[in-house]
């Protein structure tokens, strides 16, 4: 549920997926874990129509983030909207 994986191709954890997947009945999910660079994580929730999600990540690592959505969400980061670099699926 929560949608955290290390990326097989990248040692060490260096490349992180996240691709969560949040089912109807659930509210949130909360997953950490330490890597040997540093804390990575992901907390999402759904309030009131609402998904967020906070990813953490160790610096010098990267990220594959996938929003789960329909395709006509306004999607933000940060608050500000999100239009680069956002591949829908």
């Amino acid at each position: 549920m929560a949608g955290m994986r290390a990326d097989l191709n990248e040692p060490g954890c260096r490349h992180i997926i996240f691709r969560p997947m949040p089912p109807e009945i659930q509210s949130h999910v909360k997953y950490y874990n330490e890597p040997p660079y540093g804390k990575a994580g992901i907390f999402w929730e759904k309030e009131y129509g609402q998904f967020t999600m906070n990813v953490t990540m160790p610096v010098g690592n990267y990220a594959m983030v996938f929003v789960p959505g329909d395709g006509r969400s306004n999607i933000t980061e940060s608050g500000k909207d999100f239009v680069n670099h956002l591949h829908i699926q």
